[in-house]
């Protein structure tokens, strides 16, 4: 097994769009010296997440994809590269966040250095980016009723779970109706299902430091 050892630190755990998270890796011998020199690779994949801010399991946050709709495809590389350690066996480096991020994605960063001998180990670390400084959480009953009131909680929220008050929500309650079409397509004819949105019900208010209600008739 290799005698020495990989450590990697994070300075941000959930970035916004537009930001860059700092990645510090440093590798050293087992009995203490550092591997100046030494060549490393940094890797960095993501994934799309269900994000729910600490505290606020029973809400629901961020954009929905229902039937037959799909989330937007997103690359899962975002970048690989070979990097030779410093004097102290130390090496750094930049994740940047778009500014289109879609939806929250988990990043991974890995860490390999490997030795002369061609021995590797590695280190790996992990951050959030969401789509902005600021989370809108929901909660109702999955069911309701024609011409019947619905409550629903709302409640805003920072990354880490923290409340912020005094933001401003508008809400809208939407009806689903679905309906098949042909699409055509060379050397043929193609059947696709659609959904249309008609809003129905709509309110408006501002965020406090606990959930508020509101209340939408479903009128049709």
């Amino acid at each position: 097994p290799p005698n020495f050892s990989v450590d990697l630190k994070l300075d941000r755990e959930y970035p916004a769009p537009g930001q860059s998270v700092r990645a510090d890796g440093n590798a050293q011998y087992l009995f203490g010296a550092p591997m100046g020199g030494a060549n490393a690779t940094v890797h960095v994949t993501r994934e799309p997440v269900t994000f729910t801010p600490k505290g606020w399991d029973t809400f629901a946050f961020g954009r929905q994809w229902y039937w037959p709709e799909q989330q937007p495809d997103v690359s899962g590389d975002v970048s690989q590269q070979s990097v030779t350690l410093d004097s102290s066996g130390k090496t750094t480096a930049s994740v940047p966040v778009p500014q289109d991020l879609p939806f929250p994605m988990t990043y991974r960063i890995d860490l390999e250095a490997t030795d002369a001998s061609h021995l590797a180990s590695s280190a790996t670390q992990s951050f959030t980016a969401v789509p902005g400084p600021a989370l809108i959480g929901l909660q109702s009953d999955f069911v309701g009723t024609v011409n019947k009131p619905i409550s629903v909680a709302v409640i805003v929220t920072d990354p880490a779970g923290q409340v912020q008050s005094g933001s401003r929500v508008h809400l809208e309650l939407q009806k689903m109706q679905y309906s098949g079409v042909t699409q055509i397509v060379e050397g043929g004819e193609s059947a696709r299902n659609q959904v249309q949105y008609t809003t129905v019900a709509q309110a408006d208010i501002s965020s406090a430091a606990s959930a508020q209600t509101v209340t939408l008739v479903p009128k049709d």
